[in-house]
């Protein structure tokens, strides 16, 4: 087995020894043989013949590991072979790779597609995320609608066993789940029963407070919000009024930038301007409005445009959350504004933020060209 330190400490003079551990994927019971790796460079040798091994054994190192082909087993049931942390450090150090550029896409669908029956929470979530990152960083208007129908095709099986109903005594694991996977049904793939669902939960949940769970509630309101009328859009507004907890209030604040009709979306941009938005709260609502590619050009807009006013109400050290949310862009024309718009308007403490905004906005950029 051949190590090399690719992945981390680029750059830097200074060697940490790395514990490596392996495992033979071909003798499950075999105990996971150990190395210790001091060099830069270095060749270890493992007795047998297996060409099925995972290095990182139960993903208790901190290290990124790049397997070459064959080492994971081509065809099986990963979820046999493989513990959930480790499936979760396989799809986590492959994406890694593709964000680089050392591997393409299509592999990471590929094992994706392999987890299809996984049911691990931690598992699945790193799977929802990384369907939603390609989904707003990668996939083109033209690539949109069979992506869309993958993903649906994809996830429906599992929203069919999540289910809509909490059980008795269900574990928040398990909210946490249905949440997520119906989060991506309605948002990625633009589900229609999923989105037909989420705006009956959210009439249920505004005509009886405390109906609907609220680890649910928090996904199916902006989803109900997507397509939603201005009548709906309303309603929110008066149950956030009349909300009889923060966590009720800011569900219904948070739900408004999930319009899409623009002339109902530009109702966050005047949320964030009212003098009821306290300014403790400004920073991460204006910074959520970056958060959608639909969203972002029209919000930067906004921000440019009502900077002034909206610094009056920052604290002294939230228009660095503001900065840090501009790295939600992908397009080297946005960067450049960025860092020409901050460089003559600056903020308190936002130098690093900026630099790392920049830094995401490069790695986007790259990663769309790769």
């Amino acid at each position: 087995m051949y190590a090399r330190r690719a992945l981390f400490q680029a750059g830097s003079p200074q060697l940490w020894t790395i514990p490596v551990t392996v495992r033979n994927l071909d003798a499950p019971a075999a105990a996971p043989r150990k190395f210790l790796l001091s060099k830069k460079e270095e060749t270890f040798r493992i007795d047998g013949c297996s060409p099925h091994l995972f290095v990182n054994y139960d993903a208790r190192g901190y290290y990124r590991t790049a397997h070459a082909a064959g080492m994971i087993p081509p065809a099986g049931d990963l979820t046999k072979a493989l513990s959930p942390s480790e499936r979760v450090a396989l799809l986590n150090d492959n994406w890694a790779l593709v964000k680089i550029g050392q591997a393409d896409i299509a592999v990471q669908l590929a094992l994706i597609d392999r987890l299809r029956g996984d049911r691990e929470r931690q598992v699945v979530t790193s799977i929802l995320g990384q369907l939603t990152v390609i989904n707003d960083d990668l996939v083109t208007s033209d690539q949109a609608p069979a992506y869309r129908r993958w993903v649906a095709a994809y996830l429906r099986p599992m929203m069919s066993e999540v289910g809509w109903t909490s059980a008795p005594g269900e574990s928040d694991e398990q909210k946490q789940l249905r949440a997520g996977v119906v989060n991506v049904l309605g948002y990625v793939a633009r589900d229609e029963e999923t989105l037909r669902k989420a705006r009956e939960l959210t009439d249920a949940a505004m005509r009886e407070p405390g109906s609907v769970d609220a680890t649910l509630l928090e996904t199916v309101l902006p989803l109900a919000a997507m397509n939603g009328d201005a009548a709906l859009l309303q309603r929110m507004k008066t149950a956030k009024a009349e909300a009889k907890s923060p966590a009720d209030y800011y569900r219904y604040l948070y739900a408004m930038i999930a319009f899409e009709d623009p002339a109902l979306q530009k109702e966050a941009y005047a949320a964030a301007l009212s003098p009821d938005m306290r300014s403790q709260d400004l920073p991460h609502f204006v910074g959520s409005l970056f958060e959608k590619p639909l969203h972002r050009g029209e919000a930067w807009s906004f921000v440019k445009s009502n900077w002034n006013d909206l610094r009056k109400k920052f604290t002294p050290w939230g228009g660095a959350a503001v900065v840090a949310s501009t790295g939600n862009f992908c397009d080297p024309k946005q960067r450049e504004d960025v860092q020409q718009f901050f460089a003559t308007h600056t903020v308190n403490a936002s130098e690093r933020a900026l630099k790392t905004a920049l830094e995401k906005i490069d790695m986007c950029v790259e990663l769309r060209t790769l």
